[in-house]
C-alpha cells in the first residue's frame, strides 16, 4: 500500500518524479510530458469495441500546477491508501470519469482519473514509485532556475516556527501541532477552525496569524481566511480550494520599509494556481498593494489573476506574437513544437484533434480547426517566487501560453518579474518567454 513519498523528505534538492507500475490491461501509454518546474503527465488509451477510454495520472509539486481531475456527476468520498488520506470522486453516470486524489504530505499531490473502477484506480496509485531517471528526457531539463534566489517552500517548512491551533469537530479541544502550513486539508476531516501562526513578521514581539473558518459545511473545501497583524484583523477574504500559505516581510516598494507578502497555494483544478497579497503599512494602518486579481473583466474567470496576455498571428508560417498588454512582445516560433506534436499524436492520426492541428501548423501556418491564435491559459498564473531583477527585490510569475489547441497545446510559459511603485501599483520591471519545447528564453521588447 501506499505510505507517503519518504525520498522527498531525506532529499530536499530533488523534486522526485513518481510513476505507475501498473496500469489496467489494454491500456497503452500515449503521451507523457515531464516538467522540471512542474511534474509528470501520463495519458494512458484503451480501445474495445470501436471505444476509446483515456485514463490521466498526473504528478505534480504542490503549489507549482494544477492537479487535473473530475468532478461533474460524481459523488466523493473520503478514502484511504494505506496511511494516507485521499479523496475520491465517484462517478454516476456513464462517459464521465473517475478520480482518486491524495498528496504525500510533502511537497507532490497526485490524481488518476479514467472511466474505472475504485479498485483499479486504487492499484494504480499503490504501485506508484520514484523514478529518479524521469528528469533525463525532460524538456527542460537543463533550464537555468538560478533566479529563485530565496529560499525554498521547503526549507521555510523546516524551521519549525509555523504550528496550528485547530478545533476538533467532536469534542471541540483545541489542538497544537507544529510544522507545514496547511490551511485547510486536514482540519476539514477534523476540526471547523484554525490558526496559523506565521511567527514574528514585523520583529516586534507579537507574532503574526492568518485564521480559516468554514465558510459552508456543506461544501468543505470553502472557507474564510484572515490575516492579523500584531493583534489586529488586517485582510479577509474567500477561499474556493484547499490552500497552502507562506508569509514573506520584504521591501517591494524601494523605499526601505518591508511589506508583508503572503503566498497562497490552492491545490486543486479549475482555479488560479498560485494567489497572493501585499500589505504595506500607511499612516497607521495596512492597506493592499495593487493585485492583478483586480485586473479582471467580463470575458475572464473573476477568480482569475492572470497578467493581461493575449497572442495573435505573425506574419509568417508558425510564428506567433505574444503580447503583454501595457509592456511590450516577443514573436516567437512554434516549429519545433508542432513537429513534436505530430509526432507525439502520429499513431492515432484521424483520432486525434493534436495531429491534425500539427498538421494544418506546419503546412499553412494557421489553424482549421480552431479559432485564434491562442491565449494564456484561464487557470492564472501558474507559479510565483520572490527573486531580483537588477538588484531590485521582486515577484516573478509564471503564466502558461497556449496554441490554438488550448491546454492541451501548451508552447511555454511567460515569466513576468514585477515590483511595485510610490503609489502602490505593480511596476513591471522584465518579461520573458520561456519554449516548452527548447527551452529557449524570448525577451520580450518594450512597447514605444
Amino acid at each position: 500500500t501506499y505510505q507517503g513519498n519518504e525520498e522527498a523528505i531525506s532529499n530536499e534538492d530533488v523534486f522526485l518524479i513518481y510513476e505507475p507500475t501498473w496500469v489496467p490491461e489494454g491500456y497503452e501509454l500515449k503521451y507523457r510530458h515531464v516538467d522540471v518546474d512542474f511534474g509528470l503527465i501520463l495519458m494512458y488509451s484503451s480501445e474495445v469495441n470501436g471505444e476509446i477510454k483515456d485514463l490521466f495520472f498526473i504528478c505534480n509539486k504542490i503549489g507549482a500546477a494544477a492537479t487535473s481531475y473530475n468532478t461533474e456527476k460524481t459523488t466523493l468520498h473520503k478514502v484511504k491508501l494505506g496511511n494516507i488520506s485521499a479523496e475520491y470522486y465517484e462517478s454516476y453516470e456513464e462517459g464521465f470519469p473517475s478520480s482518486l486524489i491524495w498528496s504525500d504530505g510533502v511537497d507532490t499531490i497526485f490524481s488518476v482519473t479514467g472511466e474505472t473502477s475504485f479498485s483499479e484506480l486504487e492499484k494504480i496509485a499503490n504501485s506508484i514509485k520514484a523514478n529518479e531517471d524521469a528528469y533525463k528526457d525532460a524538456d527542460d531539463a537543463d533550464v537555468d532556475r538560478t533566479r529563485y534566489s530565496f529560499s525554498s517552500r521547503e526549507d521555510f517548512y523546516d524551521e519549525g516556527r509555523i504550528r496550528y491551533i485547530y478545533e476538533d469537530n467532536e469534542t471541540h479541544e483545541f489542538i497544537e501541532v507544529e510544522g507545514r502550513i496547511d490551511g485547510n486539508s486536514f482540519e476539514k476531516e477534523k476540526g471547523i477552525r484554525s490558526t496559523i501562526s506565521l511567527g514574528d513578521l514585523d520583529g516586534n514581539g507579537i507574532e503574526e496569524i492568518i485564521n480559516t473558518e468554514e465558510d459552508n459545511p456543506d461544501l468543505p473545501k470553502y472557507f474564510r481566511w484572515e490575516l492579523c497583524v500584531n493583534g489586529e484583523s488586517v485582510y479577509e477574504t474567500d477561499c474556493y480550494t484547499r490552500a497552502s500559505f507562506e508569509p514573506h516581510f520584504i521591501d517591494l516598494d524601494e523605499d526601505g520599509e518591508n511589506e508583508i507578502l503572503i503566498f497562497v497555494y490552492p491545490n486543486v483544478n479549475s482555479a488560479s494556481l498560485t494567489q497572493y497579497v501585499v500589505m504595506k503599512h500607511v499612516d497607521d494602518e495596512w492597506k493592499e498593494l495593487e493585485n492583478t486579481e483586480w485586473w479582471t473583466d467580463d470575458d475572464r474567470n473573476e477568480e482569475d489573476n492572470s497578467f493581461p496576455i493575449n497572442v495573435s498571428w505573425g506574419e509568417e508560417k508558425c510564428i506567433l506574437e505574444i503580447n503583454l498588454e501595457g509592456y511590450g512582445s516577443a514573436t516567437v516560433d512554434v516549429t519545433k513544437h508542432y513537429e513534436k506534436l505530430q509526432e507525439e499524436f502520429s499513431e492515432l492520426k484521424d483520432e486525434s484533434e493534436l495531429y491534425e492541428l500539427a498538421i494544418d501548423m506546419l503546412s499553412s501556418g494557421r489553424s482549421s480547426r480552431y479559432e485564434g491564435a491562442g491565449c494564456d491559459l484561464d487557470w492564472g498564473i501558474g507559479s510565483m517566487e520572490l527573486t531580483s531583477f537588477e538588484g531590485k527585490n521582486c515577484l516573478v510569475a509564471s503564466d502558461f501560453i497556449a496554441g490554438p489547441g488550448g491546454s492541451w497545446d501548451v508552447i511555454g510559459l511567460v515569466d513576468v518579474y514585477f515590483n511595485y511603485d510610490v503609489e502602490g501599483k505593480i511596476n513591471i520591471l522584465h518579461a520573458e518567454f520561456i519554449s516548452d519545447e527548447t527551452s529557449e528564453v524570448i525577451n520580450f521588447g518594450e512597447s514605444d
